[in-house]
């Protein structure tokens, strides 16, 4: 994993891609979800899959990764501004978003979520 977050050009997502219509079941079906809304063709968001990484292998929080340019009435649908977002949902509900590449910020953030009733 270090090799991962020094290097990320070498690195890949350890994360599953949904679709659109896959959305629903896996926001509705966790606690507690994350989703990285982002583009194949986006070097920030390139940037951004260590973070992920390290997040999805140490919060133990279930993360999806959706493209935005291939999904994008659900990009409309959470009112999209900019890639990399992460978009969390307690559920099924979006509590927020943000593009936030401060581990501790995410962090925390997903930690407060996880303590809403």
């Amino acid at each position: 994993m270090k090799d991962i977050i020094s290097n990320p050009n070498n690195a890949s997502w350890l994360i599953d891609e949904i679709k659109q219509d896959e959305v629903n079941e896996f926001i509705n079906k966790e606690d507690t979800a994350l989703l990285v809304v982002y583009s194949e063709k986006c070097p920030a968001c390139k940037n951004f899959m260590p973070l992920i990484n390290s997040i999805y292998n140490n919060k133990h929080v279930p993360i999806k990764k959706i493209d935005a340019f291939k999904n994008v009435e659900f990009a409309k649908q959470i009112e999209l501004e900019q890639i990399p977002t992460i978009a969390i949902f307690k559920k099924g509900n979006l509590i927020g978003q943000g593009t936030s590449h401060n581990p501790i910020a995410i962090n925390a953030l997903i930690d407060h979520v996880r303590s809403l009733p």
